[in-house]
C-alpha cells in the first residue's frame, strides 16, 4: 500500500476546530482526519473491494510507453524518466585536446 496525500482547504474556524479535536484525542490533525474518514466509512458500512483497489493501482502504473525485446515480447521499460538516468554513465570528453 502506498501513501497518498489529501489537501483540505478550509476557513480558520474549521482549522481551529480540527486542531482542537485532534488535540483532545492526542492525534495530529492529519491522523485525526484519517481517523474521521475511516470511522465514518465504517459507521456507514462503506467498503472498498480488493478488485477495485488493484484496478486503480494498475491504472496508475500504466504510462502509455511500451518497449519490446528482440523477440517482439513486451518488456517493462525501466529507462523511462529519472529511472533511466541512473544507469547512464557520463562520458568525460576533453574538447581542448588536439590528439
Amino acid at each position: 500500500m502506498s501513501i497518498k496525500s489529501i489537501y483540505i482547504r478550509c476557513d480558520e474556524k474549521t482549522f481551529k476546530l480540527a486542531k482542537k479535536l485532534a488535540q483532545s484525542n492526542e492525534r495530529s490533525v492529519n491522523k485525526q482526519m484519517v481517523h474521521l474518514i475511516n470511522s465514518t466509512a465504517r459507521d456507514q458500512n462503506i467498503k472498498i473491494d480488493e478488485v477495485e483497489t488493484k484496478e486503480s493501482q494498475k491504472e496508475l502504473q500504466q504510462h502509455g510507453l511500451h518497449s519490446w525485446d528482440a523477440n517482439g515480447s513486451e518488456v517493462e521499460n525501466d529507462s523511462i524518466g529519472l529511472k533511466g538516468l541512473v544507469g547512464i554513465p557520463k562520458l568525460d570528453v576533453d574538447h581542448t585536446n588536439n590528439d
